[in-house]
């Protein structure tokens, strides 16, 4: 699998790699090690005494009755399902493991009509069933286009976990590579209760990727190593570039936010 190996080159890249030996010795220079103690004990006391900012505004509420249908088994357009899962993409042999994931066929048209996959990512899914309604953007897209809308949970969350106990052994298989595997292979091999034919997985008909933050990168990443797998991706506030150390993330900080006299003794 050279596609997904190169996935986790993409984090073994120095951030001033690219960079002529003069340049990296110049950047060096402004990193956080280089700093004078008595500069940085004084920033960190200055920022404790800033006031805190006031908190976010609660999520959007979806109306009770909507999730009630969405958990009702008698409404055969939704429900929650199971996928037989790999738990090692690099030998299937090793095993399986229940992957769960809910859906919602309210606008969907039938075989052949787009399917929209989210996931929230590093979270348990089962408070995100808001996102199979179109008081979100993923049902908002469904509605438009004649969808179905699926709600994937991530490996190693809740119930869609290979193992109990959370040790060394037991978390080798949870990386980048094995999770960008999981949705290429859910996409192109599942069986949708309402189509259990196979006509409605990625092979057939037009996928949409939905997902924000780390689910907006994984799309982003699986169009890019696996492309065509999805008709289209929808990264929203998407993190691609990972870097290690990333300590230019404070320049904005030195430069703007802090006064060059508060230094001073």
């Amino acid at each position: 699998m050279a596609s997904v190996l190169s996935l986790t080159a993409l984090f073994r890249r120095p951030l001033n790699a690219g960079l002529s030996f003069p340049a990296r010795r110049a950047a060096s220079q402004f990193s956080p090690q280089h700093w004078p103690i008595g500069l940085i004990s004084r920033g960190i006391s200055g920022v404790l005494r800033l006031t805190p900012p006031p908190p976010p505004p609660p999520p959007d509420e979806v109306d009770e009755n909507v999730t009630a249908v969405l958990a009702d088994r008698s409404q055969p357009e939704t429900g929650i399902a199971y996928f037989e899962q790999y738990i090692d993409h690099d030998y299937p042999e090793f095993g399986r493991f229940s992957q769960t994931y809910w859906y919602n066929a309210t606008y969907w048209k039938g075989p052949g009509s787009p399917i929209i996959l989210f996931t929230p990512g590093e979270v348990a899914a089962a408070g995100d069933t808001g996102y199979l309604t179109d008081a979100t953007i993923t049902g908002l897209i469904a509605r438009e286009v004649g969808g179905a809308v699926l709600l994937v949970e991530h490996r190693y969350w809740r119930n869609s976990t290979p193992y109990v106990g959370q040790t060394t052994k037991n978390l080798q298989f949870l990386n980048l590579d094995q999770s960008f595997a999981d949705f290429v292979h859910f996409a192109r091999t599942v069986e949708l209760p309402s189509d259990q034919n196979g006509t409605s997985n990625a092979e057939n008909t037009p996928w949409i990727w939905s997902g924000g933050s780390y689910s907006g990168a994984l799309g982003t990443w699986v169009e890019s190593l696996a492309p065509g797998t999805f008709w289209a991706t929808h990264s929203s506030s998407g993190p691609v570039q990972a870097i290690y150390d990333y300590w230019q993330y404070f320049y904005p900080i030195q430069d703007r936010d802090v006064r060059p006299d508060s230094f001073r003794p």
